[in-house]
């Protein structure tokens, strides 16, 4: 894009000066004029868009048409099939949703991530969905529009929870002398697996690995 390779000041300057040139262009030869001078020219941030007025595809720069100087429409890519989708991809249709959630069961989490115009990941919240009656795409066919929606993060919980610890290690304690293990196991069933493996003493976590994951020494020689 033009915006990268000139400072703010000038970009206005720019793009203004390429529409005088253009609009000069038509008034002698038409658009035909114009077309064949964006082709010859080394112009940054022009792009063939959908100009309704024109009826047409037309070069465009900052969503201004360059022939007529009206609106355009940039092209919306059509959406793939569900075999064409892969993780981290744009999707929008249902079916393509359903084919990346092949796989996956009830136990797994949701949350929508949130992230900056960079890319970067900015917070993970939970989510509800919303559907959306007779939305109109450009193609006059009409849809249900089905939204994620974000869902405020729940506040910390910052209670102090070391008395109930401490009252917790008392009954378990005496749970334990008396051979019942019920509460202690249900709870130890809750934590992540590697909180647990990693409690155990050092020389006993190689007893724990996940056989499905090869280490680095493995991968590099074989």
């Amino acid at each position: 894009m033009y915006t990268k390779h000139k400072p703010m000041g000038k970009i206005k300057e720019y793009v203004q000066n390429i529409i005088n040139t253009c609009d000069k262009l038509y008034q002698v030869g038409g658009s035909s004029a114009v077309i064949q001078h964006v082709n010859e020219s080394d112009y940054e941030g022009v792009t063939f868009e959908r100009c309704d007025p024109c009826n047409s595809y037309m070069p465009s720069i900052a969503g201004q048409c360059l022939v007529c100087g009206q609106e355009t429409i940039k092209p919306q890519r059509s959406p793939m099939c569900a075999e064409d989708v892969s993780l981290g991809k744009t999707i929008y249709r249902m079916a393509e949703l359903r084919y990346l959630l092949e796989g996956l069961d009830d136990h797994d989490q949701i949350c929508v991530e949130a992230c900056d115009d960079l890319g970067d990941v900015e917070d993970l919240y939970p989510m509800s969905i919303d559907i959306i009656e007779g939305i109109e795409l450009t193609d006059g066919t009409i849809v249900r529009e089905v939204r994620f929606c974000q869902r405020p993060n729940s506040e910390p919980d910052t209670r102090d929870r070391q008395p109930v610890v401490d009252a917790l290690i008392d009954v378990l304690a005496e749970d334990i002398a008396k051979g019942d293990v019920t509460v202690l196991d249900e709870l130890l069933l809750r934590m992540p697996y590697d909180v647990l493996k990693y409690a155990l003493p050092e020389d006993m976590w190689a007893d724990f690995e996940d056989k499905n994951e090869q280490s680095a020494e493995d991968i590099m020689y074989g």
